[in-house]
């Protein structure tokens, strides 16, 4: 009996627990009228309360009331709370893909329906039939593992589908055998649709080569659930094991990463910019496939790509960095920002504080090194800073330099191809850009480094290495300390 059919999927997914609010969505389809009466039969047994909930799409003006009216009517007569919904002709003015804008519409109104009344559940009637032909849809577009999963029984701890495993036809023997009326869609005869094409063409063609055609679909579908599960089990353990993950952004070792297989990069890969992104839309095969080619290509030490979802993905030395995409605005930061004396100043565009102060040699605390430099006599002092980093880390830096070969004004920008500058300690000068690719400062990262300049002439490369021109000798008299913070 179909009752105790459902009984035993309901059990098998844990979809409910006593006490649970469900939102039942009723359309007025034959579907949905024995989901609601089902959820009706064993609101006792199971302890549970229904809200009913109904959406009007707004695209069939000469069915739409009627079939309100139909669902309301029924929810009267159970006793049950009924709330509806009507398009006011959104889905039905824009212009992207109707069943797709419907959906989310739909979904979004059962959302705020189960915010008003507190409700743990959202059942919706979905049944085998749906099942396969989601298969076959999945299959012809061409998918994995992921997407042969096909409808999910019970998702996110909150949409169950408790008649998953029942066949339209035995809900429709269901409905008669219970004198249950429903209303037909006649949407659901237009072949304009790709799954109304699948149900009424293409399902009947395939009958003819295996009669049990539903029941095998659905049964590769829980396979391949259980397969996709088991494979997002150790994607997640590598992930806990070797990933470094912070807020908007993942970072994984190439080292390792490169070692696993392709099937288990790939799926790494979607898991990462699922999380960084909030979703996979509009994320195909070719995306990830770019992306692997990305960690495993040899002699690229620096590439990048954006995807779908404003998420950047690139290669940064040893690491595959994955974040959104970066906002930085090169418009305004190509205008330098002037600074025109000591002071504390704040650049949005550059989003930093910087301080300068003019200070006396002996002010200089303890904490600054004597770096004797190589074919120098004079000691200079200068502040002790990382020789290979990643600029991520560098959130303060401080250096010193001789106030008296510096005049204001002095500028902050960023850097420009061709820079320049005689790196402390050197007697040549030397491209900026060679000395990033020297401390290994992933491309991506070097046009967000400020730059302090002077009269053109970069006087330090914030955070990194000072122009030897503007160093601290033993004849310096007075220092200008310089502070930069970012934020």
């Amino acid at each position: 009996m179909i009752l105790q059919k459902v009984k035993k999927t309901i059990i098998k997914h844990a979809m409910i627990e006593k006490g649970d609010i469900i939102v039942a969505a009723v359309s007025g389809g034959a579907d949905s009228i024995c989901l609601l009466h089902l959820m009706y039969t064993l609101m006792d047994e199971l302890k549970t309360q229904i809200v009913v909930a109904h959406f009007d799409h707004g695209l069939r003006p000469d069915d739409d009331d009627r079939e309100t009216g139909f669902v309301k009517k029924l929810s009267e007569k159970y006793g049950l709370p009924f709330v509806s919904k009507k398009d006011k002709g959104t889905i039905s003015r824009h212009k992207g893909c109707t069943e797709d804008l419907a959906r989310r519409a739909r979904y979004n109104f059962l959302y705020n329906v189960k915010e008003s009344f507190g409700a743990n559940k959202i059942a919706m009637g979905h049944n085998q039939n749906d099942q396969a032909e989601t298969v076959l849809m999945r299959l012809l577009r061409g998918s994995g593992t992921s997407g042969l999963s096909g409808i999910p029984p019970y998702r996110d701890n909150l949409i169950i589908r408790p008649l998953i495993d029942i066949s339209r036809a035995e809900i429709e023997q269901y409905l008669d055998q219970m004198g249950l009326e429903y209303i037909t869609d006649p949407s659901n005869l237009d072949t304009g649709y790709l799954r109304n094409r699948i149900r009424l063409q293409l399902m009947p063609l395939l009958r003819q080569y295996q009669q049990g055609l539903e029941k095998i679909l659905a049964q590769t579908a829980c396979i391949m659930r259980d397969e996709d599960d088991f494979l997002d089990g150790i994607a997640t353990n590598w992930l806990t094991r070797h990933a470094i993950i912070q807020e908007g952004s993942t970072r994984l070792p190439i080292h390792t990463f490169t070692d696993l297989h392709p099937a288990l990069r790939k799926r790494i890969l979607r898991a990462v910019i699922r999380d960084v992104a909030g979703n996979l839309n509009g994320i195909t095969l070719h995306h990830i496939e770019r992306a692997d080619a990305i960690a495993t290509e040899k002699g690229r030490p620096n590439a990048q790509i954006t995807l779908p979802g404003k998420v950047s993905l690139r290669r940064s030395y040893s690491h595959l960095v994955v974040t959104r995409a970066n906002r930085f605005d090169r418009k305004r930061a190509d205008k330098p920002f002037r600074i025109n004396g000591p002071g504390k100043y704040r650049s949005k565009d550059f989003s930093c504080d910087i301080s300068l102060s003019e200070i006396s040699r002996d002010e200089i605390d303890e904490h600054c090194l004597f770096h004797k430099d190589k074919g120098h006599t004079d000691n200079t002092l200068i502040r002790s800073e990382q020789q290979s980093i990643q600029t991520s880390d560098v959130k303060k830096a401080e250096a010193f330099f001789d106030a008296d070969t510096l005049s204001y004004p002095l500028e902050l920008r960023f850097f420009r191809s061709g820079d320049r500058f005689i790196p402390l300690g050197m007697h040549g000068h030397k491209k900026i850009k060679d000395l990033f690719i020297d401390l290994k400062i992933p491309l991506s990262e070097r046009k967000t480094i400020p730059i302090l300049t002077f009269n053109e002439i970069p006087v330090w490369i914030c955070g990194i290495r000072i122009d030897d021109r503007f160093k601290i000798t033993q004849a310096t008299e007075r220092v200008l300390r310089v502070t930069i913070k970012r934020n």
